[in-house]
């Protein structure tokens, strides 16, 4: 017979009441808390699994905060960029407008001043903030405005830097959330090699030119200047095209050719323009790459002639990508005009000048770079014209606008001088001006697609975090039918300890042997 303690006895049933009271306890934080798992004891591998997928879920939610800050800051970008194209078409059809022969010099002085309001918006525009009072353009300078303006002469230049403001939108993504004004504002497309051409400032001629024409092949990228000389026998007009090449920066100037008003000059680098117009004896043309195959031909700005420029070829090959500036000469005793071509090269900086060729107004003078142009018209002596692919030529929009402006308020009416000056000058601004245009079209492009690539980005993260959100709640969430029955069996255990030990304890010696 096994004999039992008082003590004992006593401590065994309030033992068992309290593991009974424990259990309830523990039943009613985890109903309480909702959740299977109330410390990592609990289960130490499903705590140890709900912490890893946690800091996912804080990881991934962070990720969307980013993605939506990054939709806000590309939403403000394309909204300004989309004013910005709708101002820029609107230009483009001034300066059209502003070609009209039959403009006085008072109408082309109000188109001057719509033009002015045009360029103060979008130098505005170009100067937008976002919410935080961050300018938008200026790289990663935020506080900074992106363009200044100078007092005194107006003109305006970028104030930014070239830093790009990312955002961490994903674990491997990176994403840029605005793009730097300068390019923007201030370039061709990226890749493009289009040409712009250009007269030189001293041209005093008459000659015009065209929009330079770029071969099938595309232009070779170098960069093209023609140069007018008049043959010191003959005194006919003469130009030469001196190229430029891209690469090595060497320079080759072809043999003067006879200056035909009107015919295609060719660069020899895949780039041919139609020159118009009697260039004067020195003056000059410049075609510079902007990354499309395509040259731009310019009068020089002293031009005397009258001689223009157009049909602006690339070869099928490709252009250079030198510059080519055409030079006429007048011949002292013959008055024959004779051309140079001088080739620049945009690496090196060094050039070539070929001989003097005899210049046919409308005749195509080939460059030698891939380009060739028309120039037609009767060039002075002196006078020149500059064939050059854009990425060496300008095309600031707030300089060309300015340049724009300036030669619009210029007088000009029964001029020819000044008017072919102007001629040229509104091909150059209308060919630059396009580039810009395609150019901000291009980064509109871009923003859409990065906004396309963050929608797709929160579908994706949506799906992560409902997941992860499943699989905290699948390790430590309570069950809680279980819960509650559970509950209610140890509630039932415990009263059934609580009620034996109270038995128990009334229990004596005498009360057994009654």
């Amino acid at each position: 017979m096994i004999r039992l303690s008082t003590s004992t006895i006593y401590q065994s049933g309030l033992n068992g009441i309290l593991k009974n009271e424990s259990d309830v306890n523990y039943l009613q934080q985890q109903l309480s808390s909702g959740r299977r798992v109330v410390t990592p004891s609990d289960d130490p591998l499903a705590a140890g699994q709900a912490i890893t997928a946690y800091q996912n879920l804080n990881m991934a939610q962070a990720y969307g905060s980013n993605r939506d800050d990054a939709n806000n800051s590309l939403g403000n970008e394309s909204n300004t960029l989309s004013t910005v194209v709708s101002t820029l078409t609107d230009v483009l059809t001034r300066v059209v407008q502003a070609g009209n022969g039959t403009l006085a010099d008072q109408d082309r002085n109000t188109l001057a001043t719509v033009l002015e309001h045009a360029r103060d918006a979008l130098f505005a525009l170009a100067n937008t903030t976002d919410g935080n009072g961050q300018y938008l353009f200026s790289g990663t300078a935020g506080n900074a405005a992106a363009y200044v303006k100078d007092p005194t002469t107006g003109a305006v230049t970028y104030n930014g830097n070239s830093g790009q403001r990312v955002v961490q939108v994903e674990q491997s993504r990176q994403m840029n959330i605005s793009d730097v004004g300068s390019d923007i504002f201030n370039r061709a497309t990226p890749g493009s090699n289009a040409y712009v051409a250009s007269a030189a400032a001293g041209n005093t001629g008459t000659a015009t030119f065209l929009t330079p024409s770029v071969a099938s092949g595309g232009g070779s990228g170098n960069n093209f200047k023609i140069d007018f000389a008049a043959d010191p026998v003959t005194g006919d007009m003469m130009y030469t095209v001196t190229t430029t090449d891209a690469a090595t920066g060497a320079t080759t100037t072809s043999t003067p050719a006879a200056y035909t008003p009107g015919e295609a000059i060719d660069t020899g680098g895949g780039v041919t323009m139609v020159v118009n117009g009697a260039p004067a004896d020195g003056d000059s043309l410049s075609i510079n790459t902007a990354g499309t195959p395509s040259y731009v031909a310019a009068p020089g700005a002293t031009n005397a002639g009258t001689a223009t420029s157009s049909q602006l070829t690339v070869a099928p090959g490709g252009a250079s990508g030198n510059n080519f500036q055409i030079d006429f000469a007048k011949d002292a005793v013959t008055g024959d005009v004779t051309y140079t071509i001088t080739t620049t090269d945009p690496t090196t900086g060094t050039s070539t000048t070929t001989a003097p060729t005899a210049f046919t107004p409308g005749d195509a003078i080939d460059t030698g770079g891939g380009v060739s142009v028309v120039i037609d018209g009767n060039p002075e002596d002196g006078d020149s014209f500059t064939v050059n692919p854009t990425n060496s030529a300008s095309v600031d929009m707030f300089a060309t606008l300015g340049e724009l402006i300036t030669a619009l308020k210029a007088p000009a009416q029964n001029d020819p001088a000044a008017q072919a000056k102007l001629v040229n000058l509104l091909a150059t601004a209308n060919k630059t001006l396009s580039i810009n245009l395609d150019n901000v079209s291009t980064v509109q492009a871009s923003v859409g697609a990065r906004q396309n690539e963050l929608d797709a980005l929160d579908t994706t993260g949506t799906q992560r975090t409902l997941t992860l959100n499943k699989t905290l709640t699948d390790l430590t969430q309570i069950n809680y039918y279980d819960a509650i029955s559970n509950m209610s069996m140890r509630q039932l255990s415990l009263q059934a300890s609580m009620s034996a030990f109270n038995a128990v304890k009334g229990t004596t010696l005498f009360s057994m042997n009654k």
